[in-house]
């Protein structure tokens, strides 16, 4: 199996676990011992990661929890943005303010 399969647009597990906002399935992504080499930072084809989508959609335990984990806030997508602009843009202050710390 593996755990970094992406679909026909580059979505893997990870992702789509964050664009739904699904906490269960990150939370056993990251945290289960028996699932290795999650990879936290890939993009789809759009260039958004897991991290830009949980940002995008205001999932601030989900920020926090892949943050936790590594995941890299200056990722820039195809459009020139980072997942800051998606909490910007969306009013998700909880989570500019966590990605500002």
């Amino acid at each position: 199996l593996d755990i970094n399969y992406q679909d026909v647009y580059g979505n893997s597990s990870l992702i789509w676990a964050c664009r739904n906002g699904n906490e269960a399935v990150v939370r056993l992504l990251l945290l289960d011992p028996n699932i290795q080499n999650v990879s936290i930072n890939m993009t789809n084809i759009h260039g958004n990661s897991a991290l830009t989508w949980a940002c995008r959609e205001g999932y601030t335990s989900i920020v926090q929890l892949l943050l936790a984990h590594g995941a890299d806030p200056t990722i820039i997508n195809n459009m020139n943005y980072k997942a800051l602009v998606y909490a910007c843009k969306n009013g998700h202050t909880d989570i500019v303010k966590i990605l500002l710390e």
